[in-house]
C-alpha cells in the first residue's frame, strides 16, 4: 500500500534482473578505512550500483567509461542529485571492485549490484554530445537505459521499454515524465537534441544499456564435469543445471591431446529446467594421463563441447601429491589437490606458444584444496597449468572451448 510504488491509479515502470554469472548482488560493512576491496564476483564489473543502509551517502552508479579527472578510478553519478563525484570507487578489479572512504564508513552496511558486460545483453559507453539528436550504439535493442553527463547540469535519467514514445524519467521520487531519451531503436537509443542529462554538448555523456537477455541460450548449462580414478577405471561425472533440445551426450577420450575416440554415449533429458547428474565408467583405461571431452548433441544434430577434463594416470599408485583439474564451464578452471602438510606454491598459466600469460602464488593447507581460476576472455585452444612447490612440480594441459 506504499504510495511510492502502489498509488491507486498511477502507472509504474520496473526493470527486473536475474542474478547469476553476469549479475552479482551483495553487501558489505564499512570499516572506516581509506580503501576496501570487494572480490569474488567472478568477473570485472562494467556497471556498478552501490547504496548505503543509512544516510552517509546517496545511491551511486558508475560504468567503466566514467572518468575521474585527477583521482584514481572511475567517477560516480548520484541517483536523484545533479552531481558527479570522484574518489568513491577507486578501481574495477579482475573479480570485483574497490571503494574509498566515502563508501566505507565504519559500521555502515552497503549494498551493491555488479553487472558484467555481455554482448547483446549489457553495454556501457560514453559519447560527446551533439547539437542534434544523438543515437549511441548499444549492440542490441535496449529494454532499459540509464544515462548522465559528466557535469552537474542534470540528474541521471532512465528509460524503459514500457515507457511511451518520447518519455523517460528522472531518478527522483516525485519527478514527472521528461523527454530526455525519446526512443529505443534496433541497435541504439535516441537522446533528445539539447538534453542536458543525456546529450550535453559541453561534457562527456555516459550510459548503460540493458537488453532482454540472450536470445538463443546454450542447450546445456553445465555445472561441473569431473574425472575420478577408481582403480583400474576412470569415473566420469557431469551435472547439468538445465537442458534445452538435448538429445544425448558422448564422452570422448584422447591420450595425445589431438585424436579423440568416443568411449560411451548417454541419453540427455531433452528439455529440463532442473538439475541432472550423469555418469559413465571408462573401464579400458590405457597407461598415462588422459583427456576426456564431453560432446553434447541436439535433436537437430548440432553438437557442442561444454567441458574438457584431464585425469590422473589411473594405472600408477597415488602419489603423495594427488592432483587433478576439471572445468565447470568455459570460464572456470578448477584445480583440486591433497597435501600431507601446509605448503606454498607458485602457479603459472602458459599458452600453446610457450608464453607465460599469468602467474601467482597459492598458499595451500594440509588436506584437500580447491583453487578456482577464472579464464574468461582467453582465446579458445590448448593451455598448460603449472604448479611448483619445494618438493614437486606438476604441469597439466587443459582446453578452453567456446
Amino acid at each position: 500500500t506504499n504510495a511510492g510504488v502502489n498509488s491507486n491509479g498511477s502507472t509504474y515502470h520496473f526493470a527486473a534482473f536475474e542474478t547469476g554469472a553476469d549479475l552479482v548482488v551483495g553487501s558489505y560493512t564499512g570499516d572506516g578505512g581509506f580503501s576496501k576491496s570487494i572480490s569474488g564476483l567472478g568477473f570485472t564489473p562494467a556497471f556498478l550500483i552501490v547504496f548505503s543502509n543509512g544516510s552517509p551517502s546517496r545511491p551511486v552508479w558508475t560504468n567503466t567509461q566514467m572518468e575521474a579527472i585527477g583521482f584514481p578510478g572511475p567517477a560516480v553519478a548520484e541517483f536523484g542529485v545533479a552531481q558527479i563525484w570522484t574518489g568513491y570507487v577507486t578501481s574495477f578489479d579482475p573479480t570485483g571492485f574497490t571503494v574509498a572512504s566515502f563508501l566505507d564508513v565504519s559500521g555502515t552496511v552497503y549494498h551493491y549490484a555488479a553487472f558484467k558486460a555481455v554482448a547483446g545483453t549489457l553495454t556501457t559507453g560514453s559519447y560527446a554530445g551533439t547539437a542534434g539528436a544523438k543515437s549511441p550504439a548499444t549492440g542490441m535493442a535496449p529494454q532499459y537505459v540509464i544515462a548522465c553527463n559528466g557535469s552537474v547540469n542534470g540528474l541521471s535519467v532512465q528509460r524503459l521499454a514500457s515507457n511511451a514514445v518520447n518519455e523517460s524519467m528522472d531518478f527522483t521520487a516525485t519527478a514527472s515524465m521528461t523527454t530526455e531519451i525519446t526512443a529505443f531503436n534496433a541497435g541504439s537509443y535516441t537522446a533528445a537534441a539539447g538534453s542536458l542529462q543525456a546529450n550535453n554538448t559541453g561534457t562527456t555523456n555516459y550510459f548503460v544499456a540493458i537488453g532482454a537477455g540472450q536470445a538463443n541460450p546454450l542447450p546445456v548449462e553445465l555445472i561441473s564435469f569431473r574425472a575420478e580414478c577408481d582403480k583400474p577405471n576412470n569415473q566420469l561425472t557431469w551435472i547439468t543445471a538445465s537442458e534445452t533440445n538435448n538429445d544425448f551426450f558422448t564422452i570422448e577420450r584422447t591420450g595425445d591431446g589431438e585424436h579423440y575416440i568416443p568411449i560411451g554415449r548417454i541419453p540427455g533429458s531433452g528439455n529440463s529446467s532442473s538439475s541432472h547428474t550423469y555418469s559413465l565408467i571408462d573401464s579400458f583405461v590405457p597407461e598415462g594421463k588422459l583427456d576426456y571431452r564431453l560432446r553434447q548433441t541436439d535433436y537437430n544434430g548440432e553438437y557442442r563441447f561444454p567441458g574438457v577434463v584431464e585425469s590422473d594416470d589411473c594405472n600408477n599408485p597415488e602419489s603423495e601429491f594427488s592432483f587433478r583439474m576439471y572445468t565447470g564451464d568455459d570460464h572456470q578452471l578448477n584445480i583440486l589437490f591433497n597435501l600431507r602438510a601446509d605448503a606454498s606454491y607458485e602457479f603459472g598459466l602458459i599458452d600453446i606458444n610457450g608464453r607465460s600469460i599469468r602467474t601467482g602464488q597459492l598458499i595451500a593447507s594440509k588436506g584437500t584444496n580447491l583453487f578456482e581460476l577464472n579464464v574468461e576472455g582467453y582465446p579458445a585452444g590448448l593451455y598448460l597449468f603449472r604448479l611448483t612447490g619445494s618438493q614437486n612440480t606438476i604441469t597439466r594441459k587443459f582446453y578452453i572451448s567456446r
